[in-house]
C-alpha cells in the first residue's frame, strides 16, 4: 500500500518513473501470489522477493538508497517464513532511509551458526527515540513465536554504526527435497 501511495504521487511528478514502479509492482505481486500458500520458502526466493521490493524503492529514492546483500552460500536453501523480510525492510526504508537528506544504506546478511540460521537487516537511518512495536514487527514476532516457538528470536536495537538493527533467529533447516 505504501508503494501505491508513492505511485501515486509520482504520476503527477515523474509519469516515467510512476510507469516504471507500476511495472515493479506488478512482478512482485506475481512473486507474492506465486508463494502465496507456503508457510516457509528457501531463503534465495526470499531474498529475490525482497531485491524486487527494494527495485521499486530505489525507484523512488534514486541514489539515495542503496541496498547490500551478504547471504553465505550455505543458508541459500534454508527455509524461511514466507514474506519475513518484507516489512522489515519495508520499516527500514520508511522510518530510516525516508528520514534522512544523504545517502541510505540498507544492509542485509544471513548466516548459520550451529543448528541456527540469523538473519540481519541494518540501515544506516537516524534510529528510533522510542521503539514502538507497530503492525510489522508485531506480526514478524508473533509468526517467528508461532512457527518455531523459543527457537523464533526477533531483536531490535539501535545500530553501533548509526540506525537499527534487526536480527531474526531461527532453527536451521532445508526442504526434504534437498
Amino acid at each position: 500500500f505504501n508503494t501505491l501511495n508513492s505511485i501515486s504521487s509520482y504520476l503527477r511528478k515523474d509519469v516515467e518513473i510512476a510507469d516504471e514502479m507500476i511495472g515493479r509492482l506488478g512482478d512482485f505481486l506475481r512473486i507474492t501470489l506465486q508463494n502465496s500458500g507456503a508457510q516457509e520458502i528457501q531463503l534465495q526466493q526470499e531474498i529475490n522477493f525482497l531485491k524486487q521490493y527494494l527495485e521499486i524503492e530505489q525507484l523512488r529514492f534514486q541514489d539515495r538508497l542503496q541496498a547490500d546483500f551478504d547471504i553465505a552460500p550455505d543458508t541459500l536453501t534454508a527455509l524461511v517464513p514466507n514474506l519475513i523480510l518484507q516489512p522489515i525492510v519495508e520499516n527500514a526504508v520508511r522510518h530510516g532511509i525516508s528520514a534522512m537528506i544523504g545517502p541510505g544504506i540498507i544492509r542485509i546478511t544471513a548466516e548459520r551458526y550451529n543448528s541456527k540460521l540469523q538473519i540481519k537487516i541494518m540501515d544506516n537511518g537516524p534510529g528510533f527515540q522510542e521503539m514502538k512495536r507497530g503492525i510489522g514487527i508485531t506480526s514478524t514476532t508473533n509468526r517467528l513465536k508461532q512457527m518455531y516457538g523459543d527457537q523464533g528470536q526477533f531483536y531490535i536495537a539501535h545500530n553501533q554504526e548509526g540506525g537499527v538493527i534487526v536480527i531474526l533467529e531461527m532453527p536451521f533447516h532445508e526442504s526434504e527435497a534437498n
